[in-house]
């Protein structure tokens, strides 16, 4: 397949107009804050290198989704370019309630249900 690079250039312009990529942009950046607000209240240590670290898998895993979106607009396989987004902002999406509930911030009871059974399934894999 021939890319036309006028396209690719319009396509990366056309990113800053994608409702779904400003929602996972911004779902990062809430999970990142949430998370560190909750590191620092709970109390656990917040060491720079570990949240380096996070912070580089956060950036690679935008960057890369950035940069694959356009191409994946151009090969018309446009469905798992969404599906991708929708994916990674579910994923945030969760983690940012997780850390909500852990600040003590009140959740719905069927979330906090979950959770607990998440929680639980995790400890009996250890």
């Amino acid at each position: 397949m021939d890319i036309n690079p006028f396209l690719l250039v319009q396509e990366f312009g056309n990113l800053g107009r994608n409702l779904l990529i400003h929602i996972l942009v911004w779902s990062v950046f809430l999970d990142i804050v949430t998370g560190f607000v909750r590191s620092w209240i709970v109390g656990r240590n917040i060491d720079s290198t570990v949240g380096l670290k996070g912070l580089a898998k956060h950036f690679l895993m935008l960057l890369i989704i950035l940069i694959v979106y356009p191409y994946l607009e151009i090969a018309h396989l446009h469905q798992i370019g969404v599906g991708v987004a929708v994916f990674y902002i579910a994923f945030y999406g969760l983690s940012i309630v997780e850390n909500l509930g852990q600040l003590g911030l009140p959740l719905p009871p069927v979330v906090k249900e979950r959770f607990e059974k998440l929680k639980k399934k995790k400890e009996e894999t250890k």
